[in-house]
Order: C-alpha cells, then sequence, then structure tokens
C-alpha cells in the first residue's frame, strides 16, 4: 500500500466506527457530539506581528453566563484602552483578542477609546465550552461591565455572537463592523449530520440536545431573519477567498441588513484581514463615525 493512502484509510476508518458508535448508541453519541462541538482548542499563544498598541489602562474579570446549561456560570478577561464612550471588540473561534491588535491601535490613533476580552473557554477566560448565545452573553456582560459601548466589531463567531446580542436587545449599539463571520451554525449542523449518516429523526434529536445545552435550537440561532429589522449602520468585510467562511456568506450579511455597505477584499483569507493595515484603517474609520447618541446596554 502506498503510504500517502494510510491518512486516508485512518480517516474513513475512524468515520465507519463514528457512524457505527452513533448507529448503536445515539443517545450517547449525541452528548458526546455536543461537548465536542462546543469545545474549542486554546489557541497556543505564539508571537504576533504586534502594531504600536499602548499597554491597556484597564483589566477586568467579568462573570457572565447563567442559566444556558452546561456552560453557565464562568467568566472572561477583558481590557479597555482609553476613557470615554468605547468601541467593543470580539474576536472569532480558537483565537483571542490579541487578533484584534491592528484594529485595535488603528482605533487608539485615532482618539477612540476600545475595550476587548477573550470568549468564554478562550485565551485568558475562563470556561471549556463556548456558543453563539453564551458570546452574545459575554458581548452584553463586558459591555455593561467596562462600557459605556458606542460600536461593535466581531471576526468569525465573534461578528455572530455580537449580531446575535444586538438582535436579541442585549447590547444596543451605534453601528457594527461584521468581519468574515457566519450567519448561524445550522448549514455546518447539517453538513455534519449527513456525514455521519444521520436521518431526520437522528438530526433532531441532535438539534434538541443542543437546545438542552445552549438554550437555543440552531435555527433559532440562525441571523438573516433577524438582521433584517436591524437598523444602525453596518459595514461588512469579507475576503473572496477566505476558506472557512465562503464569500457568498458576506455577501448575504450585505443583502440582508438593511443599508449595509460591503468591503469585497482580494486574497486576505478568512484571518489575515485582520492583520492588513489598510483594512483596519476602513474599519477604523467607519467604526469613529458617529450616529447618534449613545446607547444604554442591557442584559436579559
Amino acid at each position: 500500500m502506498a503510504r500517502s493512502s494510510i491518512p486516508n484509510l485512518n480517516n474513513a476508518l475512524r468515520m465507519f466506527l463514528l457512524r457505527s458508535y452513533g448507529k448503536i448508541a445515539p443517545e450517547r453519541f449525541q452528548k458526546r457530539f455536543v461537548q465536542n462541538f462546543l469545545k474549542p482548542k486554546r489557541p497556543l499563544l505564539i508571537a504576533r506581528e504586534r502594531p504600536d498598541l499602548p499597554a491597556p489602562t484597564e483589566s477586568m474579570r467579568i462573570p457572565v453566563g447563567g442559566g444556558i446549561g452546561l456552560v453557565s456560570d464562568t467568566w472572561v478577561q477583558a481590557w479597555r484602552w482609553g476613557d470615554g464612550p468605547a468601541v467593543l471588540v470580539v474576536h472569532g473561534w480558537e483565537d483571542d483578542h490579541h487578533c484584534f491588535d491592528a484594529i485595535i491601535a488603528a482605533l487608539v490613533k485615532r482618539g477612540q477609546a476600545v475595550v476587548a476580552f477573550d470568549l468564554p473557554a478562550h485565551g485568558k477566560s475562563g470556561g471549556t465550552q463556548s456558543t453563539i448565545p453564551l458570546a452574545a452573553q459575554a458581548v452584553a456582560g463586558v459591555a455593561k461591565a467596562m462600557g459605556p459601548v458606542r460600536a461593535v466589531a466581531g471576526h468569525s463567531l465573534g461578528g455572530a455572537a455580537m449580531t446575535f446580542a444586538i438582535a436579541q436587545g442585549w447590547l444596543k449599539a451605534e453601528r457594527a463592523v461584521v468581519i468574515a463571520a457566519p450567519t448561524g451554525p445550522t448549514y455546518m449542523l447539517n453538513a455534519i449530520a449527513k456525514r455521519f449518516g444521520m436521518d431526520d429523526a437522528r438530526k433532531e434529536k441532535l438539534f434538541e440536545e443542543l437546545k438542552r445545552v445552549v438554550g437555543f435550537r440552531p435555527e433559532e440561532i440562525e441571523l438573516l431573519p433577524k438582521i433584517a429589522s436591524l437598523e444602525i449602520p453596518a459595514l461588512i468585510v469579507h475576503s473572496k477567498d477566505d476558506a472557512m467562511v465562503r464569500f457568498v456568506t458576506g455577501e448575504k450579511w450585505a443583502a440582508n441588513w438593511p443599508g449595509a455597505q460591503l468591503i469585497a477584499l482580494e486574497k486576505l483569507g478568512h484571518r489575515r484581514l485582520l492583520f492588513d493595515s489598510a483594512t483596519a484603517g476602513k474599519i477604523a474609520d467607519f467604526l469613529v463615525q458617529r450616529s447618534s447618541a449613545v446607547p444604554e446596554t442591557r442584559v436579559a
């Protein structure tokens, strides 16, 4: 057997065993699947090319969660740069707040206060699991504790979480930037269910298990129906070569969010766009604009 075919054989065997396990012990499989699906790997902190960014002026540990199944009652670590109404930035899955260093630096250079934090089960925050609703509660909790917050920007899962918080009424903001974000979990979960050979009945049980743990069914987290009623200005930033979240998703964000602007980038992938100085400047320029009086934030 050729050496190059061994990984494919191992993957096929692993998938066969997982499918078999799912059929033999479906309830145990569903619980184990949900636990693994919601558990990020903490990123290996490596040396990053940091811009000229001053040290935060304030840091705080903030409790979040409560009443959302297995991922309740955790805490997040947050930081603030500057005084006054701030821009809140929210990182994505298996990342930490440092992915926003270039954008934070661009905002601070423009005299804008900034608040950043690590999502639950990420970076320096507590917890072992993370979901869009819990991340959205963390967004609202950080805004309440370290605000006032006047605008928000989120990358990937963070973009979905901050938008969910706005749509649920947990967060008020003047304007928002959505960077390479999915519109919800349903597409991925349907693809995974198909890969594991789940019929409709098994998939329904999986979705119910997710609701038990997360507090919402996957379709209740979908954002396209929710953003159609949002009235705040939005900037959608997406690269055409994004292999993690397809560019067509960015187009859907822009088409469904009334009045949203779309910046279509080239050759900056899913994450490189965060470190591109020109893109950081465009995002900062949008965020520092003023739309109205600073709104209040509440947590449901």
